[in-house]
């Protein structure tokens, strides 16, 4: 299963409530599964998605966030990610200083995106070089 995961860390007001990739996403992969946090999100959802990425074989990583805004409960994300060792893809639109320092204690390289075709063909060339 792979398993793509959707991260905001910004203001509330500016969460969006899914990602634009999931359905372009499901077209290349029937093996995958979509989960959205925010940086606001319960706890208890945090780890039932900390349990879902341990049981994925690979991890598309998708980080929409703005600097300085408090990571919040989604920081054991990071965590989680750090230990588990799956290929793992990470994205991000947008800085945030401190998830960079976690990504980097992980080993994780995130590549910047600017537009729906440039995320699609990097997720589209991870899952066929990762399968």
């Amino acid at each position: 299963m792979t398993l793509y995961l959707y991260l905001q860390v910004k203001p509330l007001e500016k969460v969006k409530f899914g990602s634009y990739l999931v359905e372009a996403l499901q077209n290349l992969s029937l093996e995958l599964n979509a989960i959205d946090l925010d940086s606001h999100s319960e706890s208890f959802v945090v780890t039932k998605a900390t349990e879902a990425i341990s049981k994925a074989e690979k991890l598309i990583l998708h980080l929409d966030v703005i600097d300085n805004e408090p990571v919040g409960s989604i920081g054991i994300i990071f965590e989680t990610i750090r230990r588990n060792r799956q290929p793992l893809l990470c994205i991000r639109e947008g800085v945030h200083h401190n998830i960079d320092k976690m990504l980097k204690l992980s080993g994780t390289a995130p590549h910047e995106v600017d537009s729906k075709a440039s995320a699609i063909e990097l997720i589209s060339d991870f899952l066929t070089t990762q399968s």
